[in-house]
């Protein structure tokens, strides 16, 4: 049972020691000094990353809109199509409906007199 907590306090002393030198630094030396700059500019950088990729994501997703609607359309347009060459053929087969109809009507009044 000893051994073992000899174990754990050898192997936590460096992490402990490493806190300790942390937490002794003045606030001052790690706020001001040469690396206060650098922090700066590493963080605008991280932010100017961030904006980056969400533009792109963005972007990505505006591509993709404008693909499924010119599927869309395309589509459209060809149904649009197809239902034009039936409109055609629809007024066409009115178109002999009623000269049959007519016809018909003629020869009735025809009979008639």
């Amino acid at each position: 049972m000893r051994a073992a907590s000899f174990c754990v306090c050898v192997l936590l002393a460096p992490v402990a020691a490493c806190a300790q030198a942390q937490k002794s630094a003045p606030v001052e030396e790690r706020s001001t000094g040469a690396a206060a700059p650098l922090l700066l500019q590493q963080q605008r950088a991280t932010v100017s990353y961030r904006d980056v990729t969400q533009a792109a994501f963005e972007s990505k997703l505006a591509e993709q809109d404008v693909l499924n609607t010119q599927d869309a359309y395309n589509a459209a347009r060809e149904r649009a199509d197809t239902l034009k060459v039936e409109l055609d053929k629809a007024i066409k087969e009115r178109a002999a409906a009623k000269a049959k109809e007519a016809a018909a009507r003629k020869r009735y009044d025809e009979s008639l007199n």
